[in-house]
């Protein structure tokens, strides 16, 4: 990772604390390591500039945008949902066994954008948002959920030497379902 910052955010403490962190790349796998200073109900909120990428045949400059939400009670859930540091940022808001997620984009909504939901025992769901950035589904089986979206910018340019044909934006964000409480 060319450059990045992880934060922290609990109920007690909302404001976003930065985390220290350090890559770890292990057979031909990466990923960021921390000292968890809260415990949940927590938010760990990630972003990273990786630099140029090869998609295929054509050079990608890769953003990508992380959170794990830990939390069980809609109140909580409400505390923590907007992650306001993350330009690219997947809002949950729940209704029972209903999920509601909002995609932002630069904190508007990003209309039109696939939304790919994975779940537990094999829940699989692909979703475009509506003119207000959202999508809904129904909580089939209680377990980890894991979301992920992205935008693009079609402008070409140059980082780090490398020229690319457009900007990708990837967000993910990682939590259980359905909350408890």
């Amino acid at each position: 990772m060319k450059a990045g910052k992880t934060w922290i955010r609990t109920v007690e403490s909302p404001k976003a604390t930065a985390l220290e962190v350090k890559e770890i790349n292990e057979s031909k796998k990466r990923w960021l390591q921390a000292q968890l200073t809260s415990k949940a109900p927590r938010s760990i909120d990630s972003y990273g500039k990786f630099g140029v990428y090869r998609y295929g045949q054509t050079d990608v400059l890769l953003h990508y945008y992380a959170r794990n939400l830990n939390v069980t009670a809609h109140e909580d859930l409400h505390e923590l949902a907007r992650s306001e540091q993350l330009d690219l940022d997947i809002v949950p808001h729940d209704h029972g066994k209903t999920m509601q997620l909002t995609v932002l984009w630069k904190a508007k909504a990003a209309a039109g954008r696939m939304m790919y939901i994975r779940g537990p025992k094999g829940f699989r769901k692909n979703i475009k948002t509506d003119e207000k950035g959202r999508v809904e589904f129904e909580i089939e089986n209680p377990g980890r959920f894991l979301f992920r979206t992205f935008v693009e910018d079609h402008t070409p340019g140059k980082d780090d030497g490398k020229d690319y044909a457009f900007v990708r934006h990837n967000g993910t964000m990682v939590m259980t379902l359905p909350l408890v409480k």
